[in-house]
């Protein structure tokens, strides 16, 4: 009986201990088509004028038709999320643009990990993008913007 309990007390501290698994950053990357590079984050509050993009203006560094929406987990190093990662890109009107759902993630030594959702031709609509695991939510947005 006194086994029992002592292995229940060490259960409950050990598991209250863990961390929960936080969205600790969201960022987007320009693919620069003419070089196949990736730029430097772009989602607020970078401050990267996006104006035009497709074509090259404004502070994107090149010509851009496509964008990686990457979301990094932080959790208990060396673990395994059950908890699912959902990640929603929204754009003009709130109209949904893409979805992706990860179940599992395997955590590594340095307690993070990285998951991506590719948008194609995408650098003229505004963008939010939400991301969710557990009791965790983080939006941010890619201001970009097209016209004459």
């Amino acid at each position: 009986m006194r086994l029992a309990l002592t292995a229940a007390v060490l259960a409950a501290l050990t598991s209250a201990s863990a961390a929960e698994p936080a969205i600790s950053a969201i960022e987007a990357k320009l693919f620069y088509e003419r070089s196949g590079t990736l730029s430097d984050n772009v989602a607020e509050p970078s401050g990267v004028t996006l104006w035009n993009t497709v074509i090259g203006e404004g502070e994107s560094g090149g010509p851009a038709n496509d964008v990686l929406i990457v979301v990094t987990v932080k959790a208990e190093p060396d673990s395994y999320l059950d908890a699912p990662l959902a990640i929603r890109v929204t754009g003009a009107a709130g109209k949904t643009v893409a979805t992706r759902t990860v179940e599992g993630l395997l955590i590594g030594s340095d307690g993070v990990i990285s998951k991506g959702v590719y948008l194609q031709d995408s650098t003229c609509n505004a963008l939010t993008v939400k991301a969710t695991i557990g009791k965790s939510t983080k939006e941010t947005k890619v201001p970009f913007a097209c016209g004459e």
